[in-house]
């Protein structure tokens, strides 16, 4: 099988009398010394390539599923220490210890959610 390339592409301008004409020329040449793949084994790398992104993807998308399933977590238990808050009777002065708890409880979340 012959591959035929395109090595070099000249446009030149011919001066005529009535008219300008442009003329293109291709030189095209057979050069066995060019790097050729075939279809074949260029579909391979290809895949190779997608391979290796695709491991080294693999590791953050987990990391990145385990840090969203973290958040959501955090979230559910903001929104269970914001409603409790919400409660008049716990700012009552016979459960301040409660109240201190939920407010203890309430920062380590914060703290959690900025390490996450």
């Amino acid at each position: 099988m012959v591959i035929w390339t395109i090595t070099r592409v000249t446009v030149k301008k011919k001066r005529s009398s009535d008219k300008s004409a442009v003329v293109a020329a291709a030189s095209v040449s057979s050069n066995s010394t060019a790097p050729t793949v075939n279809r074949k084994e260029q579909k391979r790398l290809e895949a190779e390539a997608r391979q290796k992104l695709a491991n080294a993807r693999k590791p953050l998308e987990k990391d990145l599923a385990r840090i969203e399933a973290e958040m959501a977590r955090i979230s559910a238990e903001q929104a269970t220490i914001t409603s409790t808050l919400a409660d008049e009777t716990l700012y009552l002065p016979e459960r301040k210890d409660a109240l201190q708890k939920i407010l203890a409880s309430e920062l380590k979340l914060k703290e959690k959610t900025r390490r996450a």
